[in-house]
């Protein structure tokens, strides 16, 4: 196994992993769960944002992906004013 895989292993398995389940915990104690639980809403848009910017993904919306879209961004904002 090269360096590079181990520390990639190690960073995905210490921060990624275990750092977010950490952090949703120390969120729930901090505040609302219905509040933790709807920062998952904005993942999948901000990982295709990330796949474009990245990667350089053609980002195709489809009626579903917009539809998808609308909703995240409609939760969101029900989120903020609430």
């Amino acid at each position: 196994m090269s360096p590079i895989f181990v520390s990639a292993l190690i960073w995905l398995v210490l921060a990624v992993s275990l750092g977010a389940y950490n952090l949703m915990w120390i969120l729930i104690d901090r505040i609302d769960a219905t509040k933790v639980a709807s920062l998952f809403y904005p993942g999948p848009p901000v990982t295709i944002l990330m796949a474009w910017v990245a990667f350089g993904d053609k980002v195709q919306i489809t009626l579903r992906s917009e539809n998808g879209l609308q909703q995240c961004i409609y939760k969101i904002g029900e989120i903020i004013v609430n």
